[in-house]
């Protein structure tokens, strides 16, 4: 996979996406690369529901306090 990276900053010409870009960052840092998407969003998630994650809590309070795991 090559190296990917987000910068927020300015473009400083006008570009299409695929077009060599040069980014100024809040900072003034200066950034270069292509241009895949105007203004991103972050697309991220930690995956599908897992349920079994659920009985694990109530599974580790028996264990380490035995008796009710919902004991309160």
């Amino acid at each position: 996979v090559p190296l990917e990276m987000w910068v927020k900053g300015f473009i400083d010409r006008d570009a299409a996406i695929g077009d060599a870009v040069e980014v100024t960052t809040i900072t003034g840092r200066k950034e270069f690369g292509s241009l895949t998407e105007v203004e991103p969003t972050y697309r991220h998630s930690f995956g599908n529901f897992v349920p079994e994650i659920l009985e694990i809590g109530i599974q580790l309070k028996g264990i380490l306090f035995g008796g009710d795991a919902d004991e309160r």
